[in-house]
């Protein structure tokens, strides 16, 4: 579950990156369709969900694997974001305060994003659970709403009109809803439809389910809902005359003097920020074809620099290679090992190294290592252990005649449970 979230905890660094130039960007282009703003926030989300992307030497992600697997167990846990100064203000502060005491039963790091994994699945799951509820409460509220025409119907328990609904979405609006606004009501819902919003949305709140730690996925749905809303405000108004305009701002105006019942139901959509989409409405003028283009230029543009990664760096499921490239070491896995979390051995490039073999050991096996020969031995720091391999090709073979026991683990007075199983006589790490 750790690793997980560790490869969460990237995927939102990496969007991070996106975000920010996205709301810079909007205070560019505020001029400009909210289609675009729209698209533009596509990116971030796909950021989020797709685990590959091709390298290229346009990309502004600074790197794609901020935070290696292996800094639960590293004797100088560091983080890599691609920007030295960054790195030089927060390592020095991380090592310092998170490098393993190799007497001490299990690692800073490991403890810590242990628990800050349960955490997360915690907040993924109350979300979920807050979607899932509201959606059964809303439900229930609208069970007996009664038709008006086409996909619109009336309900007595609501007070503002919303689309509800994924596969057959229909507009809701409360009873006594006055005539002269139920046009402009299907109007703007049925622009929702048309933009797959009623999909969209529900999906985007999944994203923020999952990574409800970042806030800057927060500020990224709350602006996407507010783009959303005001794209769709341009569509609709914009084949209507100014009469006709002025009856919609106010059909805005009335709805937005309502107030909701308690509860915030993320798939609806209600009428929000009444003001800004009046003047938006006011000042809203049918694009020149030039603008439109200039739009597409704007996303091919983002979608070169921000869908792609930097050419040092590689994908983040390709983990063994981002492992080696952010930590400057090589990992060979004990594959054919049963263990929930294999046993490994970690070669770094200043002759360290890290025997893991055990989920279950209190042991911080590091220390030196040298290759003589076909031989590798790895001797601990504090002249315990001794671990010897030979090397087959790109692979290593557990020596157990040459190397010291595996420390046993000890689980009660007298009892202790032998590890040595873990790591058998000939084990390939590969």
């Amino acid at each position: 579950m750790e690793k997980i979230f560790i490869h969460v905890l990237n995927y939102s660094i990496s969007a991070t990156w996106v975000i920010l130039a996205v709301i810079i960007l909007r205070l560019i282009i505020k001029r400009m369709p909210k289609w675009i703003s729209c698209a533009l926030w596509s990116l971030a989300a796909l950021r989020l969900i797709i685990p590959r992307f091709v390298q290229s030497a346009v990309s502004l992600i600074p790197n794609t694997y901020t935070v290696p697997d292996t800094i639960m167990l590293d004797r100088n846990p560091q983080i890599d974001t691609g920007v030295n100064i960054i790195n030089s203000i927060i390592n020095p502060a991380i090592t310092k305060s998170f490098a393993p005491n190799p007497i001490a039963s299990a690692n800073p790091l490991q403890i810590i994003i242990f628990f800050a994994s349960i955490i997360w699945i915690i907040g993924l799951c109350c979300l979920i659970f807050y979607m899932a509820v509201n959606w059964i409460i809303l439900r229930h509220r609208l069970a007996f709403a009664v038709k008006l025409k086409d996909n619109i119907y009336q309900s007595e328990n609501i007070t503002t009109p919303f689309l509800f609904g994924i596969f057959k979405p229909k507009i809701y609006i409360p009873f006594n809803t006055p005539k002269c606004y139920i046009d402009n009501i299907a109007a703007h819902e049925n622009m929702h439809i048309k933009r797959k919003d009623h999909i969209l949305k529900p999906l985007a709140f999944i994203l923020l389910s999952v990574y409800w730690f970042n806030p800057f996925i927060w500020a990224a749905y709350i602006l996407y809902c507010k783009d959303t809303e005001l794209a769709c405000d341009e569509k609709a108004v914009k084949s209507m005359s100014e009469e006709k305009r002025k009856s919609y701002s106010l059909s805005l105006l009335h709805f937005g003097s309502c107030k909701t019942k308690a509860g915030i139901y993320p798939l609806g959509f209600c009428e929000t920020g009444i003001k800004s989409r009046i003047k938006n409405i006011i000042r809203y003028k049918r694009p020149r074809v030039f603008i439109s283009v200039l739009g597409a230029v704007i996303l091919l543009a983002l979608s070169a620099c921000f869908l792609t990664n930097p050419q040092q760096m590689t994908d983040i499921s390709d983990t063994q290679h981002a492992q080696d490239q952010a930590s400057g070491q090589k990992i060979y896995v004990y594959q054919q090992s049963q263990e929930t979390v294999k046993p490994y051995l970690a070669l770094k490039e200043n002759n360290e190294f890290v025997f893991f073999y055990s989920a279950l050991s209190s042991y911080y096996a590091t220390g030196e290592y040298s290759i003589t020969d076909d031989t590798l031995i790895c001797k601990t720091y504090d002249g315990k252990y001794t671990y010897t391999f030979q090397t087959d090709g790109q692979c290593y073979i557990f020596d157990k005649d040459r190397s010291s026991s595996i420390p046993s683990l000890n689980i009660s007075d007298g009892d202790k449970a032998n590890l040595e199983e873990c790591v058998p006589d000939n084990a390939v790490f590969s």
